[in-house]
């Protein structure tokens, strides 16, 4: 397995923090929240959804940890091929954000575990991360340009042309 290189980091994920958003509900951030960086380490599905209160923050952590350590540059790549634009389409269509919502979390839910911040594992989660994510989107990270996820959360248009 390649080692992990998946884009820029946040200043720290462990200086994330659950705010309250003006419309309720919970907001992750982090310390380069404030500087549009997106605070988000990469799992940029799991991020809006967290922000949206719909994923656990301390899941949410545990998540952008294991996926730093554990999946390679080239599934992230694959990931962001069809993650970025996702996270476009779940802002303005919610009805994406409802079908992701169960699904991302069982993914989430079963990294937590792996990690020791949950006790049970979720074999959906387990199921979905190992029999498709992770083949799907090292398959499609061959073709893929690295994508700047941060722009997300910066009005950018998701594309570094440069990097490969």
């Amino acid at each position: 397995m390649e080692n992990v290189a998946t884009g820029p980091a946040p200043a720290s994920v462990d200086s994330c923090a659950v705010s309250e958003s003006p419309e309720g509900g919970s907001v992750c951030t982090t310390a380069s929240d404030s500087d549009g960086g997106g605070g988000s380490g990469s799992k940029v599905i799991c991020t809006e959804l967290c922000r949206a209160g719909e994923i656990d923050h301390e899941v949410w952590l545990a998540d952008i940890r294991y996926s730093r350590q554990n999946f390679s540059a080239r599934t992230m790549r694959g990931y962001h091929l069809w993650g970025v634009p996702y996270v476009r389409w779940m802002r303005r269509y919610p009805v994406l954000a409802s079908l992701a919502k169960h699904p991302t979390r069982w993914f989430a839910e079963d990294i937590a575990f792996q990690v020791g911040v949950r006790q049970r594992r979720n074999l959906k989660g387990w199921v979905l991360r190992e029999m498709l994510f992770r083949p799907l989107c090292s398959f499609l990270g061959v073709f893929a340009k690295a994508r700047d996820w941060r722009a997300l959360w910066s009005g950018g248009d998701g594309r570094l042309d440069a990097v490969q």
